[in-house]
């Protein structure tokens, strides 16, 4: 048996004012710190994910944002166009189950390496699920919550949460707002 001393257990360190994701888009100037606020009231009133909040508000570009992210995590991204593109065969590989708890889609497959989009590409433990149901080596790439969500819905009939289609909704609304229908001369399009 042994006797020995406990070893006592550090203080826990306190959190953070703002999110590290925060505090670099204000570093970089791409929100300011009342546009961060705004954010972070978002998320605690609706969750997701702060990236997603910034969207929602109008509040960053959807590129600037996924760039950040992946200079942030020293990930390789995908955007909206692979994920567009991510093909459905890829069910085979990625089946529905496994998709939807990484919150991930199948892009591509090269060799013995599969090639996934992921909201949370630094998860270890999720990396090594999806290699572990598609017996391959898993090459991830850092895509965004929207994106993602969009991807399992039009790839595996997931439904798209509430909170991310209200989302989408409001930037289509303006995206349409800022490129007006140029065969519509009044820019009263319906």
């Amino acid at each position: 048996m042994n006797h020995s001393t406990p070893v006592p257990v550090p203080p826990a360190r306190p959190v953070a004012r703002r999110p590290v994701l925060g505090a670099m888009l204000e570093r970089l100037g791409l929100v300011s710190p009342r546009d961060l606020g705004r954010a972070l009231e978002r998320q605690a009133a609706e969750g997701g994910r702060l990236g997603t909040c910034l969207l929602d508000l109008g509040l960053i570009d959807e590129a600037a944002l996924l760039a950040a992210l992946g200079a942030l995590h020293g990930a390789a991204t995908a955007d909206v166009g692979a994920l567009d593109a991510a093909p459905r065969e890829m069910t085979d590989v990625l089946p529905a189950r496994a998709a939807r708890h990484a919150h991930a889609v199948a892009l591509a497959r090269t060799g013995n390496t599969l090639e996934v989009a992921m909201e949370d590409p630094a998860s270890l433990a999720l990396v090594d699920e999806l290699a572990a149901v598609t017996r391959y080596r898993i090459s991830p790439r850092l895509a965004l919550e929207l994106r993602i969500g969009e991807a399992l819905e039009r790839i595996y009939g997931v439904e798209l949460d509430p909170r991310l289609r209200r989302t989408r909704a409001r930037m289509e609304k303006r995206a349409a707002a800022a490129n007006p229908d140029p065969e519509d001369p009044s820019g009263t399009a319906s």
